[in-house]
């Protein structure tokens, strides 16, 4: 790949569909040493970092280290029980989120009353 084709394709796929980047890091390949590449850069503002090339014996550190990363399943992340508090059995009216689409503007809490309490004995923490 050239300096030319890379340069082209930064423009017309990466900055037209996201916008100009801060930072390029590029494994010191030729196109990105390039003039070419150097003052567009220089034009679009974009500051760029020179790593090492990609060799696996050297990036096994940073390997192990991202796989520390791995995401926790979401069944893991709320064990807790939620505070009820104990008045709210006596309540004649309670205010409850509504967790479903809705229009802009439109409130988050609508009020329940009396007629729902058995209702909300069914609801889940």
């Amino acid at each position: 790949m050239t300096a030319e084709t890379a340069a082209k394709c930064l423009v017309t796929h990466w900055i037209s569909r996201f916008g100009v980047t801060s930072v390029i890091t590029s494994d010191q390949g030729r196109q990105f040493i390039s003039r070419l590449f150097a003052t567009l850069s220089l034009m679009l503002g974009i500051t760029k970092i020179r790593t090492m090339p990609y060799h696996a014996m050297a990036n096994e550190h940073l390997r192990s280290m991202m796989q520390k990363f791995i995401p926790v399943s979401a069944s893991a992340h709320s064990n807790r029980a939620c505070f009820v508090h104990p008045e709210l059995n006596e309540c004649s009216h309670v205010f409850m989120r509504k967790d479903w689409v809705k229009p802009p503007l439109s409130p988050l809490m609508m009020n329940l009353t009396k007629s729902c309490r058995d209702k909300m004995k069914l609801l889940p923490c």
